[in-house]
């Protein structure tokens, strides 16, 4: 679980360590932008390997329903504003998740 913890943590600081470097050089904003990218993939990993431990946890369940849900609307081309507040919100709850002390 340590491990999960780890990855987690890399795969949000990637995005943020470009924007603070891109302050000073604006073209890394771009790549912070892209880095992004890299970060939902890390966190589906993490994801997966997460409910590979507790199978049966509803929390993670209700993680991939709304990750689905996200894939299907960018599919279909349904990107209203509200669907760009999913990923900020599904690298949080992921993040809560893997950090809260388990039973």
């Amino acid at each position: 679980m340590n491990f999960l913890k780890v990855l987690n943590t890399v795969a949000i600081m990637i995005p943020l360590l470009f924007v603070i470097v891109g302050l000073f050089i604006t073209d890394l904003l771009a790549l912070a932008m892209i880095s992004t990218i890299l970060t939902g993939i890390i966190q589906l990993i993490i994801g997966i390997s997460y409910f590979m431990k507790f199978p049966k946890n509803n929390d993670i369940k209700i993680y991939f329903v709304f990750v689905v849900l996200f894939f299907i609307c960018i599919s279909f081309n349904l990107t209203s504003g509200w669907i760009w507040i999913l990923p900020p919100a599904l690298c949080s709850y992921l993040s809560i998740l893997i950090y809260s002390p388990k039973e």
